[in-house]
């Protein structure tokens, strides 16, 4: 069982708080390394693998612990110092932590980026239930859904269309990695959400 930083953006954190995401999808990374002999697959053994559903180089196993980052901050008094939960000046990592995903109102803050999160910071872990490789167009709406967007009503000319959550996802995949078109590889990943920090989730182990 690994322990994984994976970044999630605001609003795809809600969703994870929400209960609405239970899955995610993310690009494989080419060329693929064989992890036995340590070089490189061609695109024939790479495609022979995906067919054959091996998975080898997959960064992702049943049961490991996906932690995540997202945009935080410490509190700050009005003089730029952090400050515990009482009040007290404190520099430390274990002073109050505020998520840009549910914000404190009248919180002045400056929000760190996601990609500067230490683990002890994080608030939600995802416990990985199922991996496999589609391509991304594959989706289904019932899997759009499960990515935790919301339905839309709109195509991509803001024209009303039918309702489809499949058209919401290809909004939320372009906006991220504008690829959607070239219609790539992609790492499924499926999990349950613990409301807790990793360590936490592992002590329970």
């Amino acid at each position: 069982m690994k322990t994984i930083p994976m970044i999630f953006n605001t609003e795809m954190v809600k969703a994870l708080l929400d209960g609405r995401k239970t899955v995610t999808r993310r690009p494989i990374k080419m060329p693929m390394r064989d992890r036995d002999i340590g070089c490189e697959l061609s695109p024939r053994e790479v495609s022979a693998e995906i067919d054959n559903g091996l998975f080898l180089n997959s960064p992702y196993c049943i049961g490991d612990l996906i932690w995540v980052r997202e945009t935080f901050c410490y509190s700050i008094n009005e003089d730029g110092s952090t400050i515990d939960s009482n009040g007290n000046p404190c520099l430390s990592r274990d002073s109050e932590l505020f998520y840009r995903a549910s914000p404190i109102n009248g919180l002045d803050a400056t929000w760190t980026p996601s990609i500067h999160m230490p683990k002890s910071a994080s608030r939600l872990t995802l416990r990985v239930t199922d991996v496999r490789i589609e391509r991304v167009q594959d989706i289904t709406e019932e899997q759009a859904k499960a990515e935790g967007a919301f339905c839309s009503n709109v195509n991509e000319f803001h024209n009303a269309a039918s309702p489809s959550y499949c058209r919401a996802f290809k909004n939320i995949w372009n906006s991220i990695y504008s690829n959607w078109d070239e219609n790539p590889y992609v790492w499924v990943v499926e999990f349950e959400v613990a409301h807790k920090n990793v360590d936490e989730v592992r002590r329970e182990k």
